[in-house]
């Protein structure tokens, strides 16, 4: 027996696939060996094994994917029931679904798909990366309400370098919408004589607590919150920060702001859409009327 030959054997084979009858034999990158069958991989999957991998009998081939995703991937190549996923843990799965595709395991990707939908609430992003790797477009807009008001950071750190740019402007189409409530604030004459609202001017008071309002929006962590708040489902803020003439008669302006957030959450493109190359976003512009209301 030779030293190639005793260092073969030296090694571990992965119960599940050590078959006798094996001709060939592929290595995962912690050394487990898998003793497969070369008529499963070919009709098993598109890209899988490359003319270049196999070229001497019995040789040995290295992959880069660890024995746990090989071991899941392989079971979708062979004529038996393929695995639902059910039990385990998401990193495991999103490196499954990985290897899927990239082996073009077809088998397989629909299953890894159906899975790590069940993981969107708490791994938004990264799901969203994966869809968008693969062009599973339909399936990138599911991911975004997730993380659509979260920080920025935080979400860019996650996503794929194809993604950051389309990204960088959906969240400046975000912005644009707290940016024309604002400019609707600052549009409003000046009122100095305390007589707020009339007829169409706004106190310092009113419009300190209108802006605190449109930051405090713009600063909402998940968009269920944004939608309540617009929807005065929640509360705006307490009565006796106002000025004597909306605690009396209530804010004429304050369901105006709203409804122009509102307008401008619902003008937003799905992200889907930002992904599309030359794909450019147009900022509304406020109306006439907006500044005279």
């Amino acid at each position: 027996m030779n030293d190639s030959e005793s260092s073969t054997k030296a090694r571990q084979t992965h119960d599940d696939f050590d078959f006798s009858d094996s001709d060939v034999t592929i290595q995962s990158s912690d050394g487990i060996l898998f003793k497969l069958h070369r008529r499963n991989l070919e009709f098993g999957t598109g890209a899988f094994p490359p003319a270049e991998v196999f070229q001497t009998e019995g040789e040995i081939t290295q992959l880069t994917e660890k024995a746990d995703i090989l071991a899941v991937m392989f079971q979708f190549v062979y004529p038996r029931r393929h695995p639902d996923l059910e039990d385990l843990v998401f990193e495991l799965v999103i490196q499954v679904a990985e290897a899927v595709e990239k082996y073009e395991v077809f088998a397989a990707m629909n299953t890894c798909r159906l899975r790590l939908r069940h993981f969107i609430t708490k791994h938004a992003a990264e799901v969203m990366g994966h869809f968008v790797r693969h062009n599973y477009s339909s399936m990138v807009d599911e991911c975004v309400p997730h993380i659509a008001r979260s920080p920025l950071i935080d979400v860019l750190e996650l996503l794929p370098p194809e993604c950051v740019l389309p990204w960088l402007l959906y969240q400046d189409a975000w912005k644009s919408v707290f940016k024309l409530a604002r400019k609707y604030i600052k549009a409003k004459p000046m009122d100095g004589e305390g007589l707020c609202h009339h007829p169409m001017t706004i106190c310092n008071r009113c419009r300190l607590i209108l802006n605190v309002y449109v930051n405090e929006l713009e600063e909402t962590s998940s968009l269920p919150a944004l939608h309540a708040a617009l929807d005065g489902l929640t509360p705006v803020y307490p009565g006796d920060c106002l000025c004597k003439t909306c605690a009396t008669r209530g804010c004429k302006y304050l369901p105006r702001i709203m409804e122009l957030c509102r307008k401008g959450v619902q003008s937003i493109p799905p992200f889907s859409e930002f992904l599309k190359s030359g794909y450019q976003y147009r900022i509304p512009e406020m109306r006439a009327n907006d500044y005279i209301n």
